[in-house]
């Protein structure tokens, strides 16, 4: 997805965001040539109506991250274009604690949980998997123009569309999250958010780092888990960052989706207003709720989102043996103090 990002206000984590991907498709080792039509040909049956695809031109994505993607045009024998998005799984090792499921995962998320409900994404044409590696490949439609939701003339009015955006995806979620065909999803148990607490707490051992406080957390964290397992569990995005989220001719286009899960849905509010001020804090929960529940938010909603708060700063602090080396590693323990004192769980 072609993106011109302009300056604007962004949050601490969305700073990587704007990086160009190092690697080219060569450095990949991306399919051939022959590989890659072949398997276009297999996805886009129904778009070429019984003609040839034929690929014309291959670019790497400028903003490819964990997994390897570049930006192909293919031409129909109709005389139509299609510039398509191809996202390969190319043997990437993702060691994330059950957090991120891939791209074969995430082409599930596209099919089963995102095109059935027609919410707004760029097209899911199908996926692939390569006989002779055995990599997934997402093809999706590639969106031309885009701009990160952070580095829009005005983030923060997209702040709060992306909220709105996330709390009517939750309100329809609640009752979908038990469908038969939605059983692949990861669903955030007991195990799931106390070990986000364990890895934290070894990886603060590991480090040097004395923290008694976040001991202390272990010992009450049974009631923080009582709000996080009991809260309206819904499916989520997992990973609703500003860097995760584009906007297209001025509409919302989550993308990403290789960590959904059912959850609670508070964490990706969370998420999308790590590290903004307290006003785009406000104005987002305010949007969010209008968008979930349009009779009015439960009253234990302020809670709710200091539990996933807690979860949120948990889960990248627990993330890898090097979390606590990071200048990050210090406002990740104050959000998740301030919650606990919050909650009165320490």
């Amino acid at each position: 997805m072609n993106g011109r990002p302009i300056s604007g206000t962004r949050s601490k984590r969305d700073s990587s965001a704007a990086t160009p991907a190092k690697k080219s498709v060569r450095d990949h080792k991306l399919p051939d040539l022959e590989t890659i039509t072949q398997g276009l040909n297999s996805v886009l049956q129904h778009v070429a109506t019984g003609g040839a695809v034929k690929v014309v031109a291959r670019e790497p994505h400028i903003y490819a991250s964990t997994f390897p993607s570049e930006i192909i045009t293919c031409h129909l024998d109709d005389g139509r274009e299609l510039q398509l998005y191809c996202k390969y799984s190319a043997g990437v090792e993702n060691d994330s604690f059950q957090h991120r499921g891939g791209v074969a995962y995430e082409a599930l998320v596209y099919r089963y949980v995102l095109s059935p409900i027609g919410v707004r994404a760029p097209t899911y044409y199908g996926d692939y998997q390569d006989p002779a590696t055995g990599w997934t490949c997402l093809v999706l439609e590639n969106l031309d123009n885009i701009l990160w939701v952070s580095r829009t003339p005005s983030p923060e009015t997209m702040l709060a569309k992306a909220a709105d955006w996330v709390g009517r995806f939750h309100a329809s979620g609640e009752s979908r999250r038990s469908e038969s065909g939605l059983g692949f999803l990861t669903v955030y148990d007991r195990e799931y958010y106390n070990g986000w607490l364990v890895r934290s707490l070894e990886f603060a051992r590991t480090s040097g780092e004395r923290i008694p406080w976040l001991e202390a957390l272990w010992q009450q964290f049974e009631g923080v888990l009582e709000i996080l397992l009991n809260s309206r569990p819904t499916i989520i995005h997992g990973e609703f960052c500003p860097h995760n989220i584009i906007v297209h001719n001025q509409e919302i286009y989550p993308v990403d989706w290789e960590s959904a899960a059912v959850g609670l849905g508070e964490i990706d509010l969370v998420a999308l207003t790590e590290g903004w001020s307290d006003a785009v804090h406000q104005n987002c929960e305010d949007a969010y709720c209008r968008a979930r529940w349009p009779n009015g938010p439960p009253s234990d909603v302020t809670r709710i989102i200091d539990a996933a708060r807690i979860y949120w700063n948990l889960r990248w602090l627990g993330e890898s043996r090097r979390s606590f080396e990071r200048k990050s590693a210090r406002i990740h323990l104050r959000e998740i103090r301030d919650a606990s004192e919050r909650l009165a769980t320490i």
